[in-house]
């Protein structure tokens, strides 16, 4: 540090501050180092000389060269920086918060600075490019030592650099191997993904961990929402990145439930999880999600009855107040979140960061519904919820007369509507609750005692309780709560029955997500199945640990606490953050320096934290603090105070542990955590410890008559390890006597180390990747940096420790075959000399002498003549900042990049040369084949005039052309007006007309309201005395047509005809004219006859007349065909229809009308077509066409479109694809037809229609 060098001094606000060295002045071993401080003022600082060089005690650090405050300070990846020390740190996280970059790589750990606000990081286009951000770059699939000299293995190599530059799909993950891209929890997510999908290696682990840890409102929670909805697209099903399948929205959908249940608002965060978490996200073999599971650990279950000043109860209370509806309102009672004691001790009811309850009730909703939770199950839930809140409300007080020393309880009169409304909604008397509150059962010996109380309650007569005497030898015994007493049982009923809902939310989610693996027990809770499976499945939060499949786990866990008062709940949230640190310490600081030194590696080893002795001073047995806590509460008559005594005697020598005499008379002790002294009060330990619920109220919930209480009770019991005795009591049945101890029973301690224990047995299976989550100030408003507690933040996390070892270390590393099989074409002669000489002298270790080969050339390459190349080896791996170990090659990044820059040129290179030699061969032979014509004459003078032809006739061909587009133009524009007016003559006229069909439009319509769509149309039927005729003809006169039968059968046509007018018709309705339907004269005659009797012709409907008579043999060979019936077939099923339709279109012409065939799909034979669809269809079409001009509208109805093999031909089927599986009847013919007659089918004409109205069209 000498004069006019820039330093960071310590002191100020922003912890350090800038300035200029202006004067240094020895004395002794010290130095007096006057700095002037860019803002302040001049400072002398006193520094030793051995203190010149430490990195941790000087009071004054370099700056970056000769550079301001902020330049050159701003990195994406803190070990780049120049200096490293705290202050650059610091700085250059500060420049990058101010830009809103929250995202800063310390090696392999990724910091993420909570900005408060919302900031445009995480768009479906910034996901998409992180996608796949990790990549490897594959080797060629060839023998190294063999022939990679030669030319195939060098175009090898290079056609596979060019396919990885054109198809980027073809790149898969190697963690060496990183594109650059600015910071990103995507970066991590994508890397965790890749890894997992990459088969395992002896370094690597499939199944991934992402540890997000952070104090409370750092951002832990939101990050891991983040990783999870990356991670679900990555594993979509679905492929498609806008439409996730139902697993993946279920395990998204699972955030805002456990938030509701089980995050508050506190000092420091209005979304603070109140317990911690770890996400198995379960994969398939091919990377697609398939699941997930969830298992929680130390739910605040304090918060339900006590809740600090400027927080709040669990989100769920306020959701529920403010969106229930109100029919929930009525049911569950509910009233402003200010009546209620559990809501209202804080005086706090809204959250500071925006989010409002109702909107939350909305999205819980939606999230209830996609994660499977039927409307009964979600009453129910709530339920319990509303009655711990009434629950909330009962006090007690002493009963008049009773004795000084026997203070005994009852219910306060003003509590009698909340007592109603809790065992209302618990499904229990209010005797029987009041009873449970005040009364308490004790053992004597091995008889079940239960204690009744005379006037604890409001009630005028004895209670009648439901706890029916049983037969016991001993004496009575009565043992009365005082009204404190009566407070504390509420309150511990009404954790126990939150603790025990919020379980049973959790194993319902999991079941949910998990899909097919769902434990039996989660499966039990969701569906409805008591006693030891459901408890199984909710006592410890749902489903266990699951190692079998691939999985990514996210562990959002509870950040380090300190407050003014720390209680036990503190005591094991900072136990968990020293294991989890430990874990971090042991991964990032001790694995590494382990496989350095394994691997004999030239290496400084950097003293890195180690809070082994911290954790030991907690669990270790016999003298640890939990063990010796467990050691009092199994004692009976513990107390706090005998706990923090013993504690005393145990601990006080630990180096971690520390009390004063002050702290001796207020029973507290001291731990010296990695991230600071924290004091810990012992009030309330032995009980907090214990976390056991009192028998008689474990017998209480398994006797509610609601399910899911009953469910819960089941959870509650096996906690206190009765699992036995709870199942008899929910089916029903009784056991003997004997004690009703819960001594048995683990304690909170042990249970959460134990917890822990699995965690990390997890964890240690996976590779874990690590998320520090800063809080950049305690107000939780953007824009405000406060550089003492992100400074804070960053010793206790021992950021600068990883920035030291990353930067020190080696954090690309390649196995020694590796090595030469990439890095060869960097010295492709010396590595087949090293290995011919290798062979030649028998080396023991061939790869080895390879290798250092191989890195000389590679010095050599870098730099070229110098000094060191000549030297030894060692100093050519320092100076190129890699080391050979053992097995493999350690690379320092900045090496890495460099030999990596340096093969990219070459094979860059060799490209290049590749495509030279490419083209030299392409112009070679174009200029062959070029002189080969030049040959033939006079090549030269011919080709000039060729080309002045061809320009000329270019030029001419060029004029034309834009004088004729000129002239087009011109026409086409005089065109276009001409028809802009015909257009709007055109608009005028058929405005008119359609005003004209609109009135009648509306009067068809009017008309068909009334059941009459063909009142006033004359419609001809021919052929409608048989088959389906006269059921076409009724269904037109029930439409309101009068219908004209013409048929040659007068028999049987006048009768039916007849029938038609019904008995009572003031109006005859039918006609009928006898006709030869084959003759066009007759048809004209009848057609005229028609009009002159009913006055017009709207419409014509054909029938085809039956087959004529024919016998087997004419359906059968071609030889055999009888050309008679074939004629008559003929002229039945084409020549029919068509005199008619001739005619009808003739009378309809200029007014309009409509003509149906029916055709009738029978047998295909020659001679049996019975109105063959195919001509019938042809016929439509046809006549269509040419009617069309007139207004004449023609169609086909037949009554099926079967498509039948025909056994006769080989391999035949039928021309039609079949309409209908229903055979039609002649009513749905009919209306078909009255359909197209009607002006509903206005705009349908050449169309073959089926009778169930199925379209059919060729």
């Amino acid at each position: 540090m000498e004069e006019g060098a820039k330093v960071w001094a310590s002191g100020g606000e922003r912890l350090w501050e800038s300035g200029t060295v202006k004067k240094k002045t020895a004395i002794g071993d010290s130095f007096d180092i006057e700095v002037a401080l860019d803002v302040g003022g001049k400072q002398v600082y006193t520094v030793s000389g051995r203190d010149e060089d430490d990195s941790k005690n000087l009071k004054l650090r370099n700056v970056a060269g000769q550079s301001s405050v902020i330049e050159g300070h701003s990195v994406a990846d803190l070990t780049s920086l120049t200096y490293l020390h705290e202050p650059a740190i610091l700085f250059s996280l500060k420049e990058r918060y101010g830009k809103n970059t929250i995202y800063t790589y310390t090696g392999p750990i990724l910091l993420a600075v909570n900005p408060f606000k919302a900031v445009d990081l995480y768009t479906d286009k910034l996901l998409k490019a992180y996608k796949g951000l990790a990549i490897k770059i594959y080797s060629a699939a060839f023998s190294i030592f063999d022939d990679y000299v030669s030319w195939r293995a060098l175009l090898g190599h290079v056609s596979l650099w060019l396919s990885q530059q054109v198809d980027g799909e073809r790149r898969s993950y190697d963690p060496n191997f990183v594109e650059t891209k600015p910071p990103h929890v995507y970066a991590i997510a994508d890397k965790a993904y890749r890894n997992m999908t990459t088969p395992a290696t002896e370094y690597s682990q499939r199944s991934q961990s992402i540890m997000v840890s952070g104090e409370s409102g750092a951002g832990k929670t939101e990050t891991c929402k983040i990783i999870m909805k990356y991670l679900a697209i990555l594993g979509n099903a679905a492929g498609d990145d806008n439409k996730l399948g139902t697993v993946e929205k279920r395990v998204l959908k699972s955030n805002p439930i456990l938030e509701a249940f089980g995050n508050a608002r506190t000092v420091r965060n209005d979304n603070s999880s109140r317990f911690g978490k770890y996400i198995q996200l379960l994969f398939s073999d091919r990377g697609k999600l398939a699941g997930a599971a969830i298992k929680t650990f130390l739910l605040e279950k304090i918060r339900v009855v006590k809740q600090s000043k400027l927080e709040r109860n669990y989100h769920i209370f306020y959701i529920m107040a403010a969106g229930a509806s109100p029919k929930d309102r009525e049911n569950w009672e509910l009233q402003p979140a200010g009546s209620y004691h559990y809501m209202n001790q804080s005086g706090c009811y809204d959250r500071r960061d925006g989010v409002k309850d109702i909107d939350l009730h909305v999205e819980l909703q939606e999230a209830f519904s996609t994660m499977g939770f039927d409307k009964a199950v979600q009453n129910d839930c709530l339920g319990c919820v509303a009655s711990i809140l009434a629950l909330g409300n009962l006090e007690f007080e002493e009963i008049p007369g009773a004795r000084d020393d026997q203070q005994q309880a009852r219910l306060k009169q003003s509590s009698l509507g909340a007592m109603k409304t809790a065992a209302r909604l618990l499904g229990v008397s209010a005797d029987t609750l009041a009873h449970c509150l005040t009364a308490r059962e004790v053992t004597a010996g091995t008889t079940h005692v239960t204690i009744f109380l005379t006037g604890i309650s409001t009630f005028d007569t004895p209670p009648n309780s439901s706890f029916s005497s049983v037969e016991y030898q001993a004496e009575e015994l009565v043992n009365r709560r005082t009204p404190e007493q009566s407070a504390h049982a509420r309150d511990a009923m009404a954790k126990a029955l939150y603790a025990a809902m919020f379980s049973w939310v959790v194993a319902h989610t999991n079941k949910s997500i998990q899909g097919d693996d769902a434990s039996a027990a989660a499966a039990a809770v969701a569906d409805g199945v008591g006693g030891a499976a459901v408890a199984a499945a909710g006592v410890n939060g749902g489903a266990e640990f699951n190692t079998d499949k691939m999985f990514i786990g996210l562990l959002d866990i509870f950040g380090f606490e300190v407050f003014a008062e720390n209680f036990y709940e503190q005591f094991l949230i900072n136990y968990a953050n020293e294991v989890l640190q430990q874990q971090f310490n042991d991964f990032v600081f001790r694995q590494e320096q382990e496989e350095y030194r394994r691997e004999q590696l030239e290496w400084t080893f950097i003293h890195f934290p180690d809070n082994v002795d911290c954790i030991t001073l907690i669990e270790k047995k016999p003298n640890g603090i939990i063990p010796t806590l467990d050691e009092q509460c199994i004692i009976g008559r513990a107390t706090d105070d005998r706990f923090a005594r013993e504690l005393y005697k145990k601990s006080e020598n630990n180096s971690r542990f520390f009390v004063s005499p002050k702290m001796r008379v207020d029973h507290l002790f001291g731990i010296k955590h990695y991230a600071g002294d924290v004091e810990y009060d012992t009030r309330g330990i032995i009980e907090k410890n214990r976390d056991n619920f009192p028998q008689e109220g474990v017998d209480f919930f398994i006797s509610w008559e609601i399910p899911f209480t009953v469910f819960l009770g089941a959870i509650e019991a096996n906690k206190n390890e009765a699992p036995k005795e709870s199942i008899l009591k929910s089916t029903g049945r009784r056991g003997g006597g004997g004690g009703r101890s819960t001594i048995g029973a683990k304690s909170l301690g042990t249970q959460f180390k134990e917890n822990l224990n699995n965690l990390l047995g997890v964890v240690n299976l996976t590779h874990p990747h690590y998320v520090r989550c800063i809080k950049p100030n305690d107000q939780l408003i953007p824009a405000r940096f406060n550089y003492v507690r992100i400074a804070e933040q960053l010793r206790n996390a021992g950021v600068l420790e990883v920035v030291r070892v990353a930067r020190a270390g080696f954090p690309v590393r390649l196995g020694l075959h590796e090595f030469v099989e990439r890095y060869a074409l960097l010295g492709a002669r010396v590595v087949e000399a090293a290995y011919r000489r290798a062979v030649h002298d028998a080396e023991l270790d061939q790869e080895r002498s390879v290798c250092k080969a191989l890195i000389m050339a590679i010095q050599e390459k870098l730099k070229p003549g110098s000094p060191s190349s000549a030297g030894n080896f060692q100093e050519i791996c320092r100076e190129q900042g890699m080391q050979m170990g053992l097995t493999k090659i350690f690379f320092q990044q900045k090496a890495f990049n460099s030999i990596e820059k340096l093969r990219t040129t070459i094979v860059s290179r060799s490209a290049t040369i590749v495509q030279t030699f490419w083209r030299g061969v392409s112009c070679r032979r174009a200029f062959l084949i070029q002189k080969g014509l030049m040959a033939a004459g006079d090549g030269t003078r011919r080709l000039r005039g060729l080309a002045a032809c061809r320009i000329q006739r270019l030029a001419r061909r060029y004029i034309w052309t834009v004088t004729k587009n000129r002239r087009e133009a011109a026409a086409r524009a005089e065109r276009e007006a001409q028809l802009v007016a015909q257009m709007e003559e055109l608009r005028i006229k058929m405005q008119g007309e359609i005003n004209e069909l609109r009135a009648e439009l509306a009067e068809a319509k009017q008309l068909a309201k009334q059941g009459q769509a063909l009142a006033k149309r004359v419609v001809v039927v021919c052929g409608g005395a048989k088959g389906v005729g006269p059921d076409i003809a009724s269904r037109l006169v029930k439409e309101g047509a009068k219908v004209a039968v013409v048929d040659a059968d007068s028999a049987s046509a006048k009768g039916k005809v007849k029938g038609l007018d019904g008995e009572d018709a003031s109006e005859s309705m039918a006609i009928y004219i006898d006709a030869d339907l084959t003759d066009e004269t007759s048809v004209k005659k009848a057609l005229a006859e028609t009009v002159k009797t009913l006055g017009a012709i709207d419409g014509l409907v054909n029938i085809p007349p039956p087959p004529p008579t024919c016998d087997s043999k004419t359906n059968g060979r071609l030889h055999d065909l009888d050309l008679k019936s074939y004629k008559d077939m003929l002229v039945a099923e084409m020549q029919t229809p068509m005199l008619c339709a001739k005619q009808a279109a003739a009378a309809m012409t200029g007014v309009g009308g409509s003509v149906v065939f029916v055709a009738n799909a029978g047998d295909r034979g020659l001679t049996d077509g019975a109105g063959n669809v195919v001509a019938i269809s042809s016929l439509t079409s046809s006549a269509a066409a040419a009617a069309g001009p007139d207004g004449v509208r023609v169609n086909c109805v037949t009554h099926a479109l079967g498509q039948e093999d025909d056994g006769r031909i080989r391999g035949g089927h039928g021309t039609f694809s079949l309409a209908t599986m229903r055979t039609p009847s002649a009513e749905d013919v009919a209306m078909q037809v009255a359909h197209l007659m009607s002006d509903r089918a206005t705009f349908v004409t050449g169309q073959t229609i089926a009778a169930d109205s199925v379209r059919f069209c060729y």
